[in-house]
């Protein structure tokens, strides 16, 4: 299944002359081929900013950051910024002799690790991965939760349930969100058959730790505030475990070259709006390949944090279905349609056979905008 998103922007600065040589060699590397299975990178490197203009620039406008130096001027230089582990960009520090690349900074959902695995392959270096999880080879749940595009309601139900892992307990487990044929659940998990299970072992004062997956927000939020109302003791039953929610919605957007980035802010939230759909909800935005540096709609994905996917016009003109069609479109961009074409490929992507996805909203006009949703069949898998 090809999942191949639009470039990775990462902000790349050196301290030193072999740090700068690096830089160079690093930025130089060919972009792989989708066989390859790695993501595509687009640098950006530190010119005329000083580091802390470009640090704070980086937080809000890269996917990750590349640190080439010591880890003390990387960790003075972010220490400011960071503010929260699910939105924090990846950074990653490595040494100017190109031995050791260490993920700093969101490691799991950020995809620092990942990242770091790739960057050192391209040098011939070691990564430093610090995560307990990955040390240990245990099973990871906000890597697990990434992957299966699953919104984490309770970021301190990582913690939790990581500790329980690395204690050496098992993690009870109980999904509204079936599981894929074959799904083979790991050691440190045991699954539940009725979520009652765990409101009754709190009753008798015998917590345990979970891990929740729900088909919504909603019904994920109404459970978590119902744990803390009767929890027992001080400390509240959901940081006991993590409780996960489904985003099988993929917002697809065509949108003229200039459109201000407030607008098309609004209007996306209107259009969810308007539709009853839960902005939690939505795991992607999907767009022509040709908007994929259109700066309104990096805005969105940026303040949003959602994944932002483009596909070529040949692409989207293979999605078989019925969409509307413009003429204007197809002379301008070379496919007949954006936001639905889009949204339906990429949910097509991300469902578990490829193609089980549909068009659930068609196409919507706004001022200089067009959106669209595809809602994709959601199952978990290990």
């Amino acid at each position: 299944m090809r999942r191949e998103e639009k470039a990775v922007e990462i902000g790349i600065c050196h301290f030193s002359l072999a740090g700068k040589e690096l830089e160079t060699r690093l930025i130089s590397y060919p972009c792989p081929g989708a066989q390859t299975g790695e993501e595509r990178i687009h640098w950006t490197r530190r010119e005329n900013l000083s580091l802390a203009d470009w640090t704070e620039y980086g937080f809000s406008h890269f996917d990750a950051m590349v640190f080439i130096g010591a880890t003390g001027i990387a960790t003075r230089a972010i220490a400011p910024f960071v503010r929260d582990k699910l939105r924090d960009p990846a950074v990653i520090c490595m040494d100017d002799q190109g031995r050791f690349v260490i993920p700093l900074l969101s490691g799991h959902v950020g995809g620092a690790n990942e990242l770091a695995g790739i960057l050192a392959g391209r040098i011939g270096a070691t990564p430093v991965v610090t995560t307990a999880t990955d040390r240990a080879g245990a099973f990871a749940c906000d890597l697990w939760a990434r992957k299966n595009g699953l919104g984490i309601l309770n970021r301190g139900g990582i913690q939790a349930v990581s500790s329980a892992i690395l204690r050496g307990s098992r993690v009870s487990i109980w999904s509204e969100v079936a599981w894929e044929q074959g799904s083979c659940l790991p050691g440190e998990l045991a699954e539940i058959d009725q979520i009652q299970t765990l409101l009754k072992a709190d009753a008798r004062g015998e917590a345990k730790t979970f891990l929740l997956v729900f088909e919504s927000y909603a019904k994920a939020k109404v459970f978590a505030d119902h744990l803390n109302r009767v929890g027992s003791g001080k400390k509240k039953v959901a940081d006991h475990g993590l409780i996960l929610y489904a985003r099988p919605y993929v917002v697809g957007i065509g949108c003229r070259a200039g459109i201000s980035s407030a607008s098309i802010l609004r209007q996306y939230h209107d259009f969810l709006q308007r539709h009853g759909l839960d902005p939690h909800e939505i795991l992607a935005l999907a767009s022509v390949d040709r908007k994929a540096k259109e700066e309104a709609l990096l805005a969105l994905h940026r303040q949003e944090r959602l994944a932002f996917y483009t596909r070529s016009p040949a692409e989207l003109m293979k999605a078989e279905g019925i969409f509307h069609h413009s003429d204007f479109v197809m002379q301008t961009l070379g496919c007949d349609n954006v936001c639905e074409r889009a949204a339906l490929v990429i949910a097509r992507e991300f469902s578990p056979d490829g193609t089980s996805a549909g068009l659930l909203i068609p196409r919507e006009t706004g001022e200089k905008v067009t959106f669209a949703v595809a809602r994709r069949n959601v199952l978990l898998r290990i």
